[in-house]
This record gives structure tokens, sequence and C-alpha cells, in this order.
């Protein structure tokens, strides 16, 4: 079965699920950040509705459980990092939602168009890579190339690029050099 099908499969039992949880009172009225945990995202897209193309599906799910799948693949400072970071990201999109709230805007999910929940997520992944303690650039070469192959397919994304080329000029030229060094590879093995 491909890895597709799976996700998609996957996606819609928890969207089923989430879905029915919805519809008995809970959660009924706004999404939660929780550790270790990508539910968040399906819980966006019950909301806003952006399809299987738009960022809570197509980035947000999709590298948040990429992530969860892989974690064995990383040490245990890359695991933590991982991990404090999927819970950072998610927990932005939420106190986002609680700025607009304390600025006498009321929050409601569905006021979002999908285009701003993208803007916000995105602009959230530097702040959450170099919040963590370690941050993005502490990462060891092995833990920062398992992090370049999960997201392979994505960095040139026009937002992603711009999240990654901005975040190497924060690191230090090692680690600069292996993103480069695993950019290269890739490339070339996608050509090859």
């Amino acid at each position: 079965m491909s890895k597709l099908l799976i996700l998609s499969i996957k996606s819609s039992l928890v969207l089923l699920t989430l879905l029915f949880t919805a519809s008995h009172g809970q959660h009924a009225t706004h999404c939660e950040a929780i550790r270790d945990d990508c539910s968040f995202y399906l819980c966006i897209e019950t909301k806003l509705q952006c399809g299987p193309s738009g960022y809570p599906l197509a980035s947000g799910y999709k590298y948040c459980d990429a992530f969860l799948q892989k974690a064995s693949s990383f040490s245990e400072q890359g695991k933590n990092w991982t991990s404090e970071v999927r819970f950072c990201l998610q927990d932005s999109l939420v106190k986002s939602s609680m700025t607009l709230t304390l600025s006498n805007v009321v929050y409601d999910v569905n006021n979002y168009t999908c285009q701003q929940f993208e803007r916000i997520g995105y602009d959230s992944h530097i702040p959450c890579y170099n919040k963590v303690t370690p941050s993005i650039c502490s990462l060891t070469k092995e833990d920062a190339s398992n992090f370049l192959v999960i997201l392979y397919k994505e960095i040139f994304n026009g937002e992603s690029w711009k999240v990654g080329w901005s975040q190497a000029k924060r690191c230090t030229k090692a680690v600069y050099a292996a993103m480069v060094e695993k950019i290269v590879d890739r490339v070339k093995w996608l050509a090859g």
C-alpha cells in the first residue's frame, strides 16, 4: 500500500473521530496543541476545510506525523528537539488566536482564512526552531540530516525555502554546510 494511501486512510479515520467528538461537545470550540500528537492539525482542518493541499493537512499534519513516525532515527537530543518543536508549532497557532482575543477580536478559527492560517504557520517555524533548547543550530550532523531527509520534498517549496534560507543564515557554518551537503546529495539522488 502506498504511503499516500495509508496517510489518506489514517487522516480519514482521525477526521471521522474528531467530527464525532466535536458533535458530542468535546473540542467543539477550539483545537488544542497536545504534546507528541498531531490531531491539532486535523481538528483545524475540520474547521477551516482547506482541503488536501492546504496547510493543515499538506504541511502541518503531514510533517508532524512524519517526524513522529521517524522519531527512532533521531538521537535522544534530536527526539527532544523534534518533540518540543512539534508542540511549539501547534502552540504558536493557538497563541496567535489568543493574541487576537486579547485585542478584542473574538477568536473563532472559522474566521481564519486558509491563507492566514498558512502564513501564521510558516511564520512560527523559525522562532520555534530557535526557541527550543537546544536550537536547530545545535543539532548533531546526523539529526540535522534526518531532519532534512524528512523535509527533502518540501525544501524547494517557496515558503519552505524562505524559512530554510533564513534559518541557515542563523546557524553556524558547520550546520549550514551539513544542510547544503544534504541538499546537494538529494538533488544528485533525484537527478540520478
